[in-house]
């Protein structure tokens, strides 16, 4: 299973926590992907696991990462 994570963070600290989660994992999931992009969002990563409750897992160990404001989770179908 995939999901994109959207990330709004504090604009001090895009690249920092971009370094931070890339490769992050946790629970079976990994975040597989991490780009910096402009918009109303500033990171988009690819987090990858066995299911669902692996996703929820990574995303929720890369939402602890200081300078994260808010995450919109989309599950690939």
């Amino acid at each position: 299973m995939k999901a994109y994570v959207l990330m709004q963070v504090e604009p001090t600290k895009i690249e920092e926590v971009a370094e931070k989660i890339r490769g992050r994992g946790a629970g079976g999931g990994k975040c597989t992907s991490v780009d910096i992009v402009t918009g109303p969002y500033d990171i988009v990563c690819l987090c990858e696991g066995p299911d669902l409750k692996a996703i929820s897992t990574c995303v929720l160990k890369c939402c602890c990462v200081a300078g994260v404001q808010r995450t919109t989770t989309c599950p690939i179908m």
